[in-house]
């Protein structure tokens, strides 16, 4: 009777907190809303994963079974089949099949069983880690492919400290957060493996046990919502501060020059400091959850045994085998909550990636057709209009370009010549009306094609750190029909006696940002990049107007060479750089304004004449 009404208080105590098992619950949910997401990413072989750690945990628990029998055959004692709980059944069937449970076997039976279980165990190590350096791999690929198939404006919105920090440091938090994870996976079914055998053997000390297991997730979850926060505070420090590196790189000679570097190092120590003091928090709490859980689970087996020893009177066989199932699902409880700590210290990198890969597939292009040409020829805008953020940027244009015409777009700043040219290119897509090429509209799902036949300089030069021929050829092999190109294109820019004078030829790095060479230089190599690409439309936008004036002059004539060849749209302010232009186009607020001969506009356009007037004066 006693023992009834004590097994009825332990199950009201077990009911009364149910609100407890709800927050395991949520915790679970968690795991599997990651776990999808995982999947997601490594495939369905992460099932054959989860198979694998079930098997190391059902021999780990066979394997510590074993220790009853053998303590047993060493003190000599007569340790009664039903003292071992349900696991009798175990110890019966290898009676049945043979095997005599003396000490020798029963020490033998163990090695064999730890064995297999190192077995499944070394080939569980080396599957994660093939899994994780693919999933690293297609991830890495995806995200580049994602770069490269991004919308142009939805790319310019997002901030280049966060892709620089998503593609490095956050990819390094993921794979830490993900071996974390899967270490969080194999503790759990291997906990509840032991649990499950415990439970088979004595599920009065199950119980028990699993109620303190309980009462200390709320301790664990504090910590855990806490190192979440931190983890969430590093991942948006990691991106101001990369972004702020990007900066300091690409102004470093502003900084130097005008000595405001120490203003600028303030912002970055600030960041360095916020880094440093997240990663210290979580360090923090790490420790507290790896150094806390032996003393934990020694108070908690304590606390059990005295209750089943003077409360439940239980047998001492049955409490040892209980114990050694317990002490080794409570020491990976402990564990998993250290995994699942160092997990959520990573996990905020999971939100960093998703939100770049979101921004990156936002409004993003259709993949193209492989092989696919385009013919430009003609091109004709049939009211075309371009709006941005609820901007109306370009009204009702229509304009023809006829094949290897020379057209200048000219006006103020802000009045549509930039947008105009990223229109004509296929880098912006009109939000109403359409573009011809050729009399024939270009699908959406062939404009990367459309790209590959239009070159474009624009004001700012991009020098590739790499050698002078792999800035002009994009790294195409050095054989001799390359070279033979590459010698062409460098005599139509005038560079020629240049790459003669350099150390080491076509072969010299130019350094970031082609540090080593002049603006002129720069401007000049981007342009005979666009004349190897073999392409038919060049887009020069503001390309001399940062230049001086003689050398300004000179790529102003490497343009007029190829006049008649290229189909060529120049967006400048100076009117010397437009003079011979075909047609001169003139832009206000997003409008055509007028279009002609720049002899016939100096005449009949009041508006063109005050621009050329001014710039005369």
């Amino acid at each position: 009777m006693k023992s009834s009404l004590s097994y009825h208080l332990l199950f009201s105590t077990f009911v009364t907190k149910v609100r407890v098992p709800l927050r395991m619950l949520k915790k679970i949910s968690g795991i599997l809303h990651y776990f999808h997401y995982f999947r997601s990413i490594t495939g369905n072989r992460i099932y054959l994963l989860l198979l694998i750690n079930i098997l190391v945990g059902l021999t780990d628990g066979l394997g510590i079974a074993m220790f009853v029998p053998i303590i047993s055959q060493i003190t000599l004692a007569t340790v009664a089949h039903e003292h071992l709980g349900k696991l009798q059944y175990f110890t019966e069937f290898l009676e049945r099949i043979g095997i005599d449970l003396n000490l020798y076997n029963l020490l033998l039976l163990m090695i064999v069983i730890f064995s297999i279980k190192a077995a499944f165990s070394y080939f569980r190590s080396i599957y994660f880690q093939k899994i994780k350096l693919e999933a690293v791999r297609n991830l890495r690929l995806e995200m580049v492919s994602k770069m490269r198939h991004a919308n142009y404006y939805s790319f310019t919105r997002i901030n280049a400290g966060e892709v620089q920090n998503a593609m490095h440091a956050e990819i390094i938090r993921l794979v830490d957060s993900m071996s974390n994870y899967v270490k969080t996976i194999e503790f759990l079914v291997v906990m509840l493996t032991y649990f499950a055998l415990a439970f088979y053997v004595n599920w009065e000390f199950a119980i028990l046990v699993s109620l303190a297991g309980i009462f200390a997730m709320f301790f664990y979850n504090h910590i855990n919502r806490l190192t979440k926060r931190e983890s969430q505070r590093l991942s948006h420090a990691g991106n101001q501060y990369q972004g702020k590196v990007l900066q300091a790189v690409n102004n470093f000679k502003y900084l130097k020059a005008t000595n405001v570097f120490q203003k600028y190092e303030a912002k970055l120590r600030h960041d360095i400091e916020e880094i440093e003091q997240s990663n210290f928090q979580m360090g923090k709490f790490q420790a507290i959850v790896e150094n806390i859980k032996e003393p934990f689970i020694i108070t908690i087996i304590s606390i059990v045994i005295f209750v089943q020893l003077w409360v439940f009177k239980s047998n001492i066989a049955t409490i040892i085998i209980g114990l050694l199932l317990f002490f080794r699902a409570l020491t990976y409880l402990m564990s998993l909550q250290v995994s699942w700590n160092r997990f959520l210290a990573g996990a905020a990198a999971i939100n960093t990636i998703e939100n770049i890969r979101k921004l990156l597939t936002q409004d993003a292009e259709p993949a193209s057709e492989a092989g696919q040409h385009i013919d430009i020829g003609s091109i004709q805008l049939r009211d075309v209009g371009v709006s941005s953020a609820k901007k109306q940027i370009l009204h009702n244009i229509n304009l023809t370009i006829p094949k290897h015409h020379t057209i200048a777009l000219i006006g103020e700043s802000g009045a549509g010549k930039t947008t105009l040219a990223n229109v004509i290119s296929g880098l912006v897509l009109p939000s109403t009306g359409e573009i011809l090429y050729n009399n024939a509209p270009i699908p959406a799902k062939h404009s990367q094609a459309l790209r590959s036949q239009v070159g474009y300089i624009a004001q700012e030069q991009h020098i590739f750190d790499d050698t002078l021929f792999n800035n002009v050829t994009l790294w195409a092999q050095p054989n001799a029909e390359n070279l033979a190109k590459f010698q062409e294109v460098i005599k139509l820019v005038s560079l020629d006696n240049f790459v003669e004078n350099l150390p080491l030829g076509a072969e010299t790095r130019l350094g970031h940002q082609g540090v080593i060479i002049s603006g002129g230089q720069k401007q000049r190599i981007n342009i005979a990049r666009e004349l190897y690409r073999d392409v038919q439309l060049l887009i020069f936008d503001e390309a001399t107007s940062s230049l001086d004036s003689e050398t300004e002059y000179v790529i102003q004539k490497n343009i007029e060479k190829l006049h008649g060849k290229y189909t060529i749209v120049i967006i400048a302010h100076r009117i010397s750089t437009v003079k011979n232009a075909d047609m001169i186009v003139v832009l206000d607020n997003g409008k055509i304004v007028a279009q002609n001969d720049y002899d016939s506009l100096y005449e009949e356009n009041p508006m063109f004449r005050r621009m050329i007037q001014s710039q005369q004066l």
